[in-house]
């Protein structure tokens, strides 16, 4: 988060979206990460992030948590409208959900 500040000259990042790595981290990466993530208002994140950080991840994020895979399309809205949407299948949303469990 910080160098992604840095280099765009902003104050708060609105959304992560990709595969954050995690799959092989130390416990300390994963809780420094969850810890940064805090700050957005909405991560999406692929399946390079692992299953335990997907899990952690969505724990934290709530609502604000979506997992992306191939062929799914977010539309971010602007900031203040609605939550984002994403053309998922209801399996796969239900799968979302399953991690806050």
């Amino acid at each position: 988060m910080k160098h992604a500040k840095k280099i765009t000259g902003v104050d708060k990042i609105y959304a992560v979206i990709g595969g954050l790595h995690l799959i092989d981290a130390s416990e300390e990466k994963i809780e420094k990460s969850i810890e940064a993530l805090r700050e957005v208002e909405w991560v999406f994140a692929g399946h390079c992030t692992g299953f335990e950080g997907l899990r952690r991840i969505a724990n934290v994020m709530g609502d604000r948590f979506g997992q992306i895979h191939s062929g799914v399309i977010t539309h971010l809205p602007v900031k203040g409208d609605s939550p984002p949407v994403s053309t998922i299948p209801t399996a796969v949303r239900d799968l979302n959900r399953s991690y806050l469990e």
